[in-house]
């Protein structure tokens, strides 16, 4: 008898955006800033974990999140190393990433871009738009 193969085709919405963040500073120190100075009331919350098959390593990164349910928009502040890697390989200078996701539009994260640039402690910020879906599927928690 021939088996039957069924495939499964869905396609996944990433409805989020992201920002990346360089700083040399600690994760609750950067979160205390951003919340001073853009007042998102960013929090920690259950860290991002990561398995790595064939090192079979788990890598752990640090999550602070918010959410804005006037505008429907969730914040999450993600660091993007671990003692055991980084979380994007081709952006090993990326420190953290804000991750937006909800109601939102360039407008939005121009503003967020600019206000996150006027942080002391942030050296550089900019919007991330070349990440591939494996990249993008690591941010699906």
């Amino acid at each position: 008898m021939k088996k039957k193969i069924h495939k499964l085709d869905f396609k996944l919405d990433f409805d989020y955006d992201v920002i990346a963040i360089s700083s040399h500073e600690n994760d609750y120190r950067l979160c205390w800033a951003i919340n001073q100075n853009m007042k998102l009331d960013l929090s920690k919350d259950e860290d991002l974990h990561i398995n790595i098959k064939n090192k079979e390593l788990v890598q752990n990164f640090s999550v602070y999140s918010s959410n804005d349910e006037e505008n429907e928009i969730k914040y999450e502040l993600i660091a993007c190393t671990s003692e055991n890697g980084f979380l994007f390989n081709k952006f090993k200078n990326i420190d953290y990433i804000l991750k937006v996701s909800g109601e939102t539009d360039a407008d939005l994260l121009k503003q967020l871009n600019v206000k996150l640039n006027k942080i002391d402690i942030i050296i550089a910020s900019y919007i991330v738009d070349n990440l591939t879906k494996t990249e993008m599927k690591k941010l699906m928690f």
